[in-house]
């Protein structure tokens, strides 16, 4: 008896140990929060914010699903910022759901991001960082509680990159620590450009990052909202969260802006009208990331907007595909690359910038970004154009700039008159056709600059040369010249006894020519 007791006992706690097992592996049921149990309305006519605030505070600090059912949501101020990690905020998959902001009060119609506060005080290097390794003094990790598995900003001192009084610029990256020793970290991957002693770098620890969220099959709609300051969407402190499938219309102050952050998408996303209202605002802004992916995302603005379209700064080994932003006459940049490096930018299109403003503008140290089929119409400025301090070691792969008023595609001076891009590669493509009276098609100011392959053409001859040269160690070959000034095809001001030409067609005229 007592041994079948005794196997009844293991029987039953091999049972329980088994249930328990079960119970670890099987996901809890998702807690779906559905809007409309709180008091929403969704007519358009209601104001629903109060509820909407009732079913955020309801999100379980676990995470769960915001729902908005089909219908339009008045806002008249900004909801409560949900600071939940593995939050979803979705809508029916038709996409018939619509967060509509009113009145004049600045709102941010949504906002999903880590909690206060956002970054730790800052650590300062006590050495120049390595490939992938950082230290600090005195304990500093410890003090800020950087262990493996924190996410941590890195940043040097900014600079006034367009000379005195212009804003002070960082360079930036968001990184993940993988292993610590002492007061040195390891990060994933490597850094993007070396931090400095002397630079007067430093660390700090995002604190609350939220993690594993999603933001998606919404509209928001802020045509009825006057509000200088209104923005759509504000994801910052993320690590792993998606924006996807939405629409953003009107607001303001911008579209869409993700800041500090890791691993982050967003994708699918129709911005229309975004910005206005604030100086130097930004249609979509994509700032301090490392490893983010933002693909097939359309911007549409209009010519009675001042503002930028698609921004990417402080950007680092991330992916950038189908991006198409017409900017429809708008007084600003309709695509800026700033302080971002090694990143790949595929099938980038820039249309119809206005003000004198370029189309595709890399800026500010960007370096080591490739550039697959990017396309530039129909700019006031330049097409595609490097300017500002070592915008160095790019590519541009079968790019096409036409129709824009100055050169297709170029190098312009830093603040101090400089021409400091060296390095940069333009393989293949189509350059044509200026729309003003202008030095060149295509203009290469920066030394070491390679360009092979490309067809360069003019078709009303306002162009005064096809490519203008100023700069030593360059290499031109293989390029096809025509509908250019006779004797035009290639004008070299400098440089001609270091550089290399070879196996250029140029029908229009013995090439290259010296100076006159």
């Amino acid at each position: 008896m007592r041994i079948y007791r005794a196997g009844a006992l293991l029987l039953v706690c091999v049972a329980v140990t088994f249930a328990a097992a079960i119970a670890q592996m099987t996901p809890a049921t998702p807690v779906i929060i559905n809007v409309k149990d709180y008091g929403a309305i969704g007519d358009g006519i209601g104001d629903d914010t109060a509820a909407i605030n009732r079913a955020i505070t309801a999100i379980p600090p676990t995470g769960g699903t915001l729902y908005f059912p089909c219908g339009t949501y008045l806002v008249t101020s900004s909801p409560l910022p949900i600071r939940i990690s593995h939050v979803t905020i979705t809508g029916p998959s038709t996409s018939c759901a619509t967060l509509k902001a009113s009145g004049a009060a600045n709102i941010t119609m949504l906002e999903l991001g880590g909690g206060s506060p956002g970054l730790s005080q800052p650590e300062f290097l006590a050495s120049d960082t390595t490939a992938n390794t950082f230290t600090v003094g005195g304990g500093g990790l410890a003090k800020l509680g950087i262990r493996v598995g924190s996410y941590v900003l890195v940043s040097d001192a900014g600079t006034p990159s367009h000379g005195p009084g212009s804003p002070l610029i960082s360079d930036q990256q968001t990184v993940k620590v993988t292993s610590v020793s002492g007061d040195t970290a390891t990060i994933e991957n490597a850094f993007s450009t070396p931090f400095t002693v002397l630079g007067g770098s430093y660390v700090q620890k995002i604190m609350k990052p939220v993690v594993g969220s999603l933001i998606s099959y919404l509209a928001f709609d802020a045509t009825s909202n006057v509000g200088t300051g209104t923005f759509g969407i504000s994801l910052p402190l993320a690590v792993s969260s998606v924006i996807e499938h939405v629409s953003v219309t009107g607001p303001q102050g911008g579209g869409i802006v993700v800041d500090w952050g890791y691993k982050n998408h967003v994708h699918d996303v129709v911005c229309i009208k975004c910005g206005n209202g604030t100086v130097g605002a930004q249609s979509v802004m994509i700032r301090r990331q490392t490893f983010t992916v933002a693909k097939n995302l359309t911007v549409t603005n209009s010519s009675s907007q001042s503002v930028f379209g698609f921004a990417l700064h402080q950007v680092h080994f991330s992916t950038v595909q189908n991006v198409a932003v017409d900017a429809g006459g708008a007084n600003g940049r309709p695509f800026k690359l700033l302080r971002s490096s090694n990143n790949t930018l595929s099938y980038v299109t820039a249309n119809n910038g206005g003000g004198g403003h370029n189309g595709i503008s890399i800026t500010d140290k960007s370096t080591y970004n490739t550039f697959n089929n990017c396309v530039a119409l129909n700019n006031t400025g330049n097409g595609i154009i490097t300017f500002g301090d070592h915008n160095t070691n790019n590519t541009f792969n079968n790019c096409i700039a036409k129709y824009n008023t100055q050169s297709q595609i170029g190098q312009m001076a830093a603040w101090d008159g400089t021409y400091t891009d060296f390095y940069n590669t333009v393989n293949g493509g189509t350059f044509c056709c200026v729309r003003a009276v202008h030095r060149a098609v295509v203009a290469i100011y920066s030394d070491y600059t390679t360009l092979t392959g490309a067809v360069i053409t003019d078709d009303q001859q306002l162009a005064r040369n096809g490519l203008l040269v100023s700069a030593s160690g360059v290499t031109v070959q293989n390029n096809q010249f025509s509908g250019l000034p006779k004797l035009h095809d290639i004008y070299v001001l400098s440089g001609m006894s270091s550089s290399t030409y070879s196996g250029n067609v140029t029908p229009d005229g013995t090439t290259p020519a010296g100076v006159p």
